[in-house]
């Protein structure tokens, strides 16, 4: 990837993790593996590789697991392929206005960059948000290609209760699934909601939920934009749900051809191949516990979670 298409200020901010309770995990497809009891004390994680120099796999034995610097012992390391269900969230809030245009893609293209990124299986929601929340239930990724078409004549109006947004969309989610995913398209302003950025991480974490994102910028407000700490917030909070922000800029060249190839690959890696590694503990913590993953292979770099969560039961799914 260009160094220009990722903006001179922003880099990538590049963290894949999620971590939930074994009563809400289970197999490939993600179908309940393990009964309540003992639940707590075993745990699924899903692992980037943001570097590795050999292309070599990952290797049980030589993964080492602390959680709040007690050693936790390694059950399983597998690198998975699965059809997430994924929550596309879109901000048409009136700040988005500035991004529109002849020159340069607005957000709903943004959006649809996503989508082809997304697994061919996976269900996704259309979510949209201004200072309102619009929920809709999961379907196709041909559907909701369709409704992001229907949007492109939309004029973005109104504040933006972004972490609102981001906290209703939970209730398209029931049951958690392994790889559960939602993905931020939005300049990351948030004027019109109450919603802490940081309980609201705990809560994603609890519910295996990742973040992922396109942070939608103006260069030209950047100084003015850092002062209120806006995008920073927001970088925090996809890195400890555990997903990624990929930045766009209104004079940066949209990817197309081989770049456009390359980004998409990386998407689809991060969202549709993580490493699964099941992890069991001494002790289930009744606060999050710092966690730290590493492999004594060479030349590799990892991405995980930066928290162990207490267990949480999820309620049924809410029909939109």
């Amino acid at each position: 990837m260009r160094n220009h298409f990722l903006g001179r200020r922003y880099a990538w901010i590049v963290v894949l993790a999620s971590t939930f309770c074994a009563a809400q995990t289970g197999t490939k497809n993600g179908s309940p593996a393990l009964s309540a009891a003992g639940s707590c004390l075993q745990r699924s994680i899903p692992i980037s590789v943001l570097r590795n120099d050999n292309n070599l796999e990952l290797q049980l034995s030589l993964m080492r697991v602390n959680v709040e610097g007690q050693s936790a012992s390694t059950v399983l390391l597998e690198r998975q392929n699965i059809s997430p269900r994924v929550v596309l969230l879109l901000d048409v809030s009136g700040s988005m206005g500035r991004f529109s245009g002849t020159e340069w893609a607005n957000g709903v293209n943004a959006a649809e960059l996503a989508l082809e990124a997304f697994p061919q299986q996976s269900q996704v929601a259309l979510v949209t948000f201004g200072d309102g929340v619009r929920l809709s239930a999961f379907d196709t990724r041909s559907a909701v290609d369709q409704k992001l078409i229907a949007l492109k004549n939309m004029k973005p109006r109104g504040r933006t209760a972004l972490y609102t947004a981001v906290e209703q969309s939970l209730k398209v989610f029931g049951a958690a699934q392994f790889g559960d995913t939602i993905f931020i398209v939005s300049d990351a302003e948030d004027d019109a909601g109450p919603t802490n950025p940081k309980t609201l991480s705990n809560e994603l974490t609890q519910r295996g939920i990742r973040a992922f994102a396109f942070l939608m910028v103006d260069p030209n407000e950047g100084p003015a934009r850092d002062r209120h700490q806006e995008i920073p917030i927001f970088g925090e909070f996809v890195k400890s749900t555990g997903g990624s922000v990929w930045v766009l800029g209104p004079n940066m060249k949209w990817p197309d051809g081989k770049e456009n190839s390359v980004m998409i690959r990386t998407m689809q890696n991060q969202i549709g191949w993580p490493y699964r590694l099941d992890i069991a503990l001494a002790a289930s913590p009744t606060k999050p516990a710092k966690l730290q993953i590493a492999t004594t292979m060479k030349g590799v770099e990892l991405a995980y979670p930066q928290h162990i969560e207490a267990c949480w039961s999820p309620t049924p799914a809410t029909n939109p």
